[in-house]
């Protein structure tokens, strides 16, 4: 086993990665430094090309009933078992073992044979799968892992032993549930053939690709070993020459010598309108340009830049263009920005709605948030009632590219019909309603508004970039025949509710759900500044964003800031019926950055556009406030 040297101006390359034994391995594909810039990592290790072997037996979780003795043995090919398959099982019992082979050499191999050395017992028979002489092949650097299924042949026992009566016992009596066997694997290398890439330009970047992965790449010319008939793509580039590319199937020892071209240069002018706007222009992710007014850069034939641009109060735009064989001039016009607004209404109760948008006017935006409603108890019932998502308003400041987050939650799925109970679970509302486990209802969702972020996080909440939350509302208990079952909390509300102080901002309780003479001690508390908790349903307590689950007949605890915890349902001792309490509600907040909205309550809508879900509503007040 010899140690590759570390070659000082070390190019990195894609090697092939295998874990074994806890240590992590890099293998070459075999390629040698013909270069100085290709090189293997000094840490790396060649493997010989022998070190191929069994590395394991286990024994298969589908064995129905066979097992492994624990006095296993493997070599590099060979293999024994040793178990037994319980006669009782005899009609469709099997052991099935798994074998391992790991490849750790440079090279793949094919399984070219498999043989049984020995087998004891002649009532037993033994087939194969996942493996097939001739066809499987181990990659190398891997490893593959077949499977031995040994069980009784139940057609030769029928003939035999069917006029005896009791096969089990017979089986048993002359210890005929055993099994002692030997197996050995064959297998052979595939060939390999030598590729060589000898490039004009010594610094050139060529890339070397087999089954879409890249197995080698750095400067200079290569020279590496591949396995026969594989085929391979190369690239050879260099900034400022046209790309090289092709494929070749290796039948043979292939030697590809390649011309490198010089690639014509063009100008491309981007001209802004207004004059002064910013204009970026990139090359992937090189920045050519970005500076006020007209710009111009040189760009090489064939190639793709991006550009960017941008101005305050006007209309980002963005583009892509491609250079073909002529300099270039494109016109931006920039729209002068309109405000942001709108009403967004989650209509599909189990999927978010989602907006990401930047901001173009600056300004002070009117933003209102309802949470989902929990779910139903039983229908057309005045028990069970669902709560009401949370509400919450108020007045934020947008600069010009500031990036806004809404997320609309969804309902709770409610239970069935007037007397009808089942073991069905019911969905909690998109963004963590909480779910019921069977029979009960769905909490409602949460609803929020951020800037500058693209998803939920407590960290972000803490940065003041979460500024609003509406909770959802915990769903309804469901009853059975005659009981009363409990009504869900409703979400936190700006008008209403408790309040909970917080570091950088105010919390609004959710509610709790309710109980009755059917279900009286488990009652759902509503989140606040920690998730609500049931003492009758350890596993119900609701957390960060995220509604408490219910079991049975409970309604589950809406999401919010922190969710409320879900209901639970138990036998009233009073009269033989089960009945469920509602969920908590989910709290909700208001951001401390949030301007009160009072003196433009003439500007609320105050009651959810939606009857499906959640709902936000944005409107721009102005560039100042009066």
């Amino acid at each position: 086993m010899k140690r590759r040297k570390t070659i000082n101006d070390f190019f990195n390359i894609t090697p092939i990665v295998f874990l074994f034994a806890a240590v992590v391995v890099v293998f070459s594909l075999g390629y040698s430094a013909f270069s100085s810039s290709f090189a293997i990592d000094g840490g790396a290790y060649v493997r010989p090309i022998s070190d191929v072997r069994i590395t394991n037996i286990a024994l298969n979780s589908s064995t129905n009933g066979g097992t492994l003795n624990d006095d296993l043995e493997f070599s590099t090919h060979s293999f024994y078992l040793n178990g037994t398959v319980p006669a009782a099982l005899y009609s469709y019992g099997s052991l099935i073992a798994d074998i391992t082979i790991t490849n750790l050499s440079s090279t793949g191999v094919y399984v070219t044979s498999f043989e049984s050395d020995s087998f004891s017992n002649d009532f037993m028979h033994y087939e194969l799968r996942n493996l097939t002489v001739n066809e499987t092949y181990i990659p190398a650097a891997s490893e593959h892992t077949f499977q031995v299924v040994i069980s009784y042949n139940r057609e030769l026992i029928t003939n035999i032993l069917g006029l005896l009566g009791d096969i089990a016992s017979y089986l048993t009596s002359n210890n005929l549930t055993n099994i002692t066997s030997q197996f050995t694997v064959g297998w052979s290398y595939v060939p390999n053939h030598n590729l060589t890439i000898i490039s004009s330009e010594s610094d050139a970047l060529i890339v070397i690709e087999q089954n879409g992965n890249v197995i080698a790449s750095g400067t200079g010319n290569y020279s590496g070993s591949v396995e026969e008939n594989a085929t391979i793509t190369w690239k050879v580039t260099k900034t400022g020459y046209v790309p090289q590319s092709g494929t070749v199937v290796m039948d043979s020892d292939k030697t590809i010598n390649v011309t490198m071209q010089l690639a014509d240069v063009y100008n491309l002018t981007i001209n802004p309108t207004p004059s002064d706007a910013i204009v970026i222009i990139k090359e992937g992710d090189n920045i050519l340009k970005n500076a006020q007014g007209q710009q111009t850069v040189q760009v090489f034939n064939g190639h793709t830049i991006s550009y960017i641009v941008k101005k305050a109060e006007y209309e980002t735009k963005y583009g892509t263009f491609t250079i073909n064989s002529d300099n270039a001039s494109i016109d931006v016009t920039l729209n002068t920005a309109t405000p942001f607004e709108g009403t967004f209404s989650n209509t599909d109760s189990l999927t978010p709605v989602i907006v990401s948008q930047e901001i173009y006017k600056t300004g002070y935006y009117l933003v209102e948030l309802w949470g989902g409603n929990g779910g139903r108890g039983n229908l057309n019932l005045t028990t069970g009632l669902a709560g009401t998502g949370g509400y919450v308003y108020g007045i934020v400041h947008l600069n010009y590219e500031d990036n806004i987050y809404i997320t609309v939650g969804g309902n709770g799925a409610s239970a069935g019909s007037n007397l009808v109970v089942t073991d069905a679970s019911q969905p909690g509302g998109a963004n963590g309603g909480g779910l019921s486990s069977g029979g009960g209802t769905g909490g409602g969702g949460y609803s929020a508004f951020g800037v500058n972020i693209s998803s939920m996080s407590l960290a972000d909440l803490n940065d003041n970039k979460i500024l609003l939350i509406a909770g959802g509302a915990g769903g309804g208990g469901v009853r059975a025949v005659t009981a009363i079952a409990g009504n869900g909390g409703n979400g936190g509300n700006i008008t209403s509710s408790t309040t909970t102080s917080y570091d950088n901002g105010t919390i609004y309780n959710g509610e709790d759900g309710t109980t009755t003479i059917y279900c009286t001690n488990f009652p759902a508390l509503g989140g606040s500044n920690i998730g609500g908790t049931n003492s009758g349903v350890p596993t119900g307590s609701g957390s960060l964003f995220t509604g408490g689950p219910a079991i049975y007949l409970g309604g589950g605890g809406g999401a919010g800031f922190y969710g409320g915890a879900g209901g639970g349902s138990q036998k009233a001792t009073i009269i033989n019926l089960y009945a469920g309490s509602g969920g908590g509600g989910g709290s909700s907040y208001v951001n401390q950055n949030v301007i009160n909205a009072s003196a433009y309550s003439s500007n609320l809508v105050g009651t959810n556009p939606s009857t499906t879900g959640g709902s936000a509503i944005v409107k721009y007040i102005g560039n100042t406030l009066n």
